[in-house]
């Protein structure tokens, strides 16, 4: 089978991972980038796991190990360096990550020992390290060794300058940047914490994009939670922001992964197959045909049986079941 990767955007800092690295101009004067799909890694087939955001991006092997490109100006490479790749580097020598989460110029990464590390921008104590310092290597975050061996079904995430982790227990830990109460911690405003902080709840997934403040999480019951900012109506009927989890609805079958979340909307796929899509509709990006001003609400289900869906700060995508 085919496991090619494939990139196309905005490519400031070959983020993309092209062997050659391919600046088109773009419309309104947007940065460098190709707008076609373009094959990454040289026709790589070996990478299991490819994440980017805005600035530099990351992929990890079959083989364990993590590489990164782009953008390595706070030491998100994790080379001990502090300068850009345009093409991938290796993380250390070793060959046991298992996961990894990327923030704004952050990362966080599970090893197959169960152990957590970070590296990168620490402006708000994102690494996990009880200190605002930033790292270019990776550095462990405590001891523990139950940080998770399930990829499928134990989320791990970075937004801007946060960090989430669900461990093998299901315990959803929050740390870092906690504006808009987007840690979980009953605690808005100016808040952060540099060390891991309990989010009450036995969790499995988790969505939100690299820059949302809004963050998804679905509970072991099957149970969809939302907190964070709700400045476009995301999550129906709260105020301008939640600072501990809100249940979306009633409904305990939404499907396992299936959901995603950013600044502008959140949506999820049932189990039945049943997508939804709330927030803002400005883009006609809850799928009713139609576009309008004011944010949506609840129950604007998409028609047709969907196998997945992800969202961008004002569109969505998913795939249908054949």
């Amino acid at each position: 089978a085919d496991s090619t990767w494939w990139g196309m955007g905005v490519n400031r800092f070959n983020e993309l991972a092209f062997p050659a690295p391919v600046f088109t101009p773009m419309a309104g004067n947007w940065p460098h980038g190709v707008s076609s799909p373009t094959q990454m890694f040289g026709g790589e087939t070996d990478f299991i796991n490819v994440q980017n955001n805005q600035r530099f991006g990351g992929g990890l092997k079959s083989d364990g190990t993590l590489w990164m490109m782009g953008r390595g100006d706070s030491g998100q490479m994790g080379n001990n360096s502090i300068v850009y790749r345009s093409s991938p580097v290796q993380v250390g020598t070793e060959s046991n990550w298992y996961d990894f989460g990327l923030g704004y110029a952050h990362v966080i990464a599970k090893k197959t020992d169960g152990s957590l590390w970070a590296w990168g921008q620490n402006h708000y104590g994102q690494l996990g390290q009880n200190n605002e310092t930033k790292r270019s290597s990776p550095t462990r975050i405590g001891t523990g060794t139950n940080w998770g061996d399930d990829r499928d079904t134990q989320g791990m995430k970075g937004t801007g300058g946060s960090s989430f982790v669900v461990d093998a227990s299901g315990n959803l830990w929050a740390w870092g940047q906690n504006t808009y109460g987007s840690l979980g911690q009953n605690q808005g405003g100016s808040s952060h914490y540099s060390s891991p902080k309990q989010v009450p709840g036995t969790w499995t997934t988790l969505s939100h994009n690299t820059y949302s403040q809004t963050i998804q999480g679905r509970k072991s019951d099957g149970t969809l939670w939302f907190w964070g900012i709700n400045n476009q109506g995301q999550i129906p009927g709260n105020p301008y922001y939640a600072s501990s989890p809100v249940q979306q609805g009633t409904s305990t079958n939404w499907a396992l992964g299936k959901h995603d979340a950013s600044n502008y909307n959140a949506g999820g796929i049932d189990t039945s197959g049943n997508l939804y899509v709330w927030g803002s509709n400005s883009g006609g990006q809850l799928g009713q045909n139609n576009v309008s001003s004011a944010p949506g609400e609840y129950d604007k289900q998409v028609p047709g049986t969907w196998k997945n869906m992800r969202l961008s700060w004002d569109a969505c995508i998913a795939t249908k079941e054949p």
